[in-house]
């Protein structure tokens, strides 16, 4: 009898297991869904969501709620891509993956489905009033045949998403007719792969060169600040008496603007690689703009603001002490979870590069972006204005941009509910952070 019980409690584990996993595998492909969403990539991420829509057919299981408003939202925004554009044949693209992959469709996709439809027998419409005039006989029946078939293909492709036809009926309908047509779709598709490798060439090249300019404009951008900042600390220390008093963790300098420029270069840098290893894609370059528009709400100086940026890059480098293999887990141990809370104690040593002057904003930044303003947080449990300022800056600036960054789309807040989900957490921040994050954004 026990020896039943145990191999019975296996079989629930080995079941419980397998559909653990795949829930595991539907989550991973809708944060990828997700990402290609916010990426603009609609076409890959409806392929991502039709995955997950196979995987439910296949089970013979009832889609999920939140699998079904994903794939309402991509594939209605997509539709209005392609309507925006006027992409014939991406809509039928669209058109043969909806059919495959229905799912409980709003009126919404009902309607761009219409409009795509009449965009479509407009175009066949024109060419045909252009053919008749020269031809008046093959290529204007050629055309009339199309105008048919598209209207078949729409017919059908409604009457899978009212669920009045299965798609094995309307595959054995168009059997006879795939086979007339088959050469001249491989010609197409050999066409259309043409133009995507064109198409994705000369966007690669689009996207080198636009970065190439973003990146002389925001080198030439300090430049100008430079010079600018140089002349105003001359100002600074003619007139420093009838200044008012500023933060004392605030560094006064006068570092030439060829250092702070290859501060910024080396900063930039080493921020790509923390988070290319954390997956947080351009976290580093959000979080000190942030810190950078914020300090100078608090009338920090232009000098100081621009340290406080670079800072604002690097302050995570303790992450690259840890294992790579720690950002790809989804359930962390107690022992990672204790080498990702000993990131801040790993920073020094990756500040090689920086001045020795500012050296100390740097680890200020690092050590204690994780201390509260109630004294609730590590390493050492500072209060309010023991916590150095760039560090209060950080702290409020990181966990604002990852409430508007989630990975998952359910987790996305807009910038006045991430703004009302600080102010929640009393003693976490520094409440004048806020306030000024509040005013800039």
């Amino acid at each position: 009898m026990k020896k039943k019980l145990s191999i019975f409690a296996f079989g629930l584990l080995f079941i419980f297991s397998i559909f653990a996993q795949d829930t595991q595998n539907i989550e991973h492909m809708l944060k990828e869904s997700t990402e290609l969403f916010s990426e603009k990539k609609y076409e890959k991420s409806v392929k991502k969501i039709n995955e997950i829509l196979e995987y439910y057919a296949a089970q013979d299981l009832e889609i999920s709620e939140n699998v079904t408003l994903m794939a309402e939202t991509v594939y209605s925004q997509w539709l209005d891509n392609l309507l925006l554009n006027q992409d014939i044949n991406g809509y039928k693209l669209l058109r043969e993956m909806l059919q495959r992959h229905p799912f409980q469709v709003s009126g919404k996709i009902y309607k761009r489905l219409d409009q795509m439809y009449e965009l479509e027998k407009a175009e066949i419409n024109s060419k045909m009033e252009k053919a008749s005039e020269k031809y008046r006989s093959s290529q204007w029946l050629e055309y009339n045949d199309m105008l048919k078939n598209i209207k078949m293909k729409q017919d059908d492709l409604i009457a899978v998403l009212d669920g009045r036809k299965s798609l094995n009926e309307i595959l054995q309908k168009d059997k006879i007719l795939e086979e007339l047509r088959i050469q001249d779709r491989k010609q197409k598709a050999l066409k259309a792969f043409t133009y995507i490798i064109i198409g994705g060439f000369i966007a690669l090249i689009g996207v080198i060169i636009r970065n190439i300019i973003k990146r002389r404009k925001t080198e030439e951008k300090f430049e100008v600040i430079m010079n600018v900042v140089s002349f105003m600390n001359k100002q600074e220390k003619a007139t420093s008496k009838q200044k008012g008093k500023r933060e004392k963790t605030e560094p006064l300098l006068d570092l030439k603007p060829s250092v702070l420029l290859e501060l910024e270069k080396e900063c930039n840098d080493l921020g790509s690689k923390i988070d290319s290893l954390t997956g947080r894609k351009n976290n580093s370059r959000k979080v000190s703009e942030l810190v950078y528009k914020m300090a100078k709400k608090l009338n920090i100086s232009d000098e100081s603001a621009l340290i406080f940026f670079c800072a604002g890059m690097v302050y995570d480098c303790g992450f690259l002490a840890v294992d790579k293999s720690v950002f790809e887990t989804d359930h962390l141990s107690i022992k990672q979870r204790e080498w990702i809370r000993d990131h801040v104690n790993n920073a020094e040593k990756y500040f090689n590069f920086i001045p020795k002057e500012i050296l100390p904003v740097f680890l200020d930044a690092a050590e204690y972006h994780h201390e509260n303003f109630d004294g609730s947080g590590y390493i050492n449990g500072m209060h309010e204005k023991e916590i150095p300022l760039v560090a209060r800056l950080i702290h409020t600036a990181e966990s604002y941009v990852s409430l508007v960054n989630k990975r998952s789309y359910r987790d996305i807040m807009d910038k006045e509910k991430a703004i009302a989900e600080l102010k929640r957490r009393p003693g976490v921040y520094d409440p004048k952070t806020i306030e000024v994050l509040e005013e800039i954004i």
